[in-house]
């Protein structure tokens, strides 16, 4: 292999980190999800939850949005909510998973 076929495959492999680790997340949807819901949040059953608000979830099936309703989980010492967020794509809409993080 040549040097500059080397370095194209370089470049080529880099590309298709970089796009994959964009869509980690899951498929690209071509159809906006709709506005959040407001929602209800009930009191929180202990000083250590954590409110997970709700979201849109893609369903292949029925080809439309479904609400995932919010909900209080256990905290996690030392690391916060990232919450989860749909993200315009060149090919469409992407959902980014919510995530703990570390403070």
């Amino acid at each position: 292999m040549t040097k500059s076929n080397f370095i194209a495959c370089l470049i080529a492999v880099a590309l298709c980190v970089s796009a994959g680790s964009a869509l980690a997340g899951g498929v690209i949807v071509k159809v906006r999800p709709p506005a959040a819901r407001k929602e209800v949040i009930i009191a929180r059953p202990h000083s250590h939850s954590v409110w997970i608000g709700g979201h849109w979830r893609w369903n292949a099936r029925t080809q439309s949005h479904d609400w995932v309703p919010g909900k209080w989980v256990n905290g996690r010492k030392g690391f916060v909510w990232v919450s989860g967020r749909w993200k315009e794509t060149r090919g469409g809409w992407v959902y980014i998973e919510g995530h703990w993080s570390k403070k």
